[in-house]
């Protein structure tokens, strides 16, 4: 299954390692879904994870976001453990996930639509006919972190 990977040694981690995973398993009963993965991804990197159906790629993410606990290993994000938090309370951390399904509201920018998904770094309720001038604080973080361009607004 998943997890043939290069070992990672914290010594030998730098300081630009984003997110780590180290000896990372999971179980279903008999079945080893993710086996000992060792995984890094550094600042300013694009990592993609590929495999065949059934390999263990989704129990991997699941494991990263907190929808599964990991029966051996450890995820770091910037050096902190994420394992065993809530999935929520790792979002709050900075590490979401999208299903394989993406919904667009097609009357939206794309920067509308980036908005939309930012209740989930509200810690208020979400309510889905909330206007999108409420969430002008998450606006200015979009704009400042560069998701959107002032071309697809």
């Amino acid at each position: 299954m998943f997890g043939d990977s290069v070992a990672i040694s914290k010594r030998n981690r730098f300081m630009s390692d984003v997110l780590v995973a180290e000896g990372l398993t999971k179980r279903f009963g008999g079945l080893i879904a993710v086996n000992g993965v060792d995984f890094r991804i550094r600042k300013d990197e694009a990592t993609g994870i590929i495999g065949p159906n059934g390999s263990g790629k989704t129990t991997f993410f699941n494991c990263i976001t907190g929808f599964y606990r990991p029966e051996h290993g450890d995820v770091l994000f910037y050096d902190n453990s994420l394992v065993g938090h809530a999935p929520d309370r790792i979002t709050h951390m900075g590490i979401a996930r999208t299903y394989q399904v993406t919904n667009l509201f097609r009357c939206l920018s794309v920067r509308e639509n980036i908005l939309m998904s930012c209740q989930a770094l509200d810690p208020s309720k979400f309510v889905m006919f909330r206007p999108l001038s409420s969430y002008r604080r998450h606006g200015a973080r979009c704009d400042q972190r560069q998701f959107c361009s002032s071309r697809g607004s």
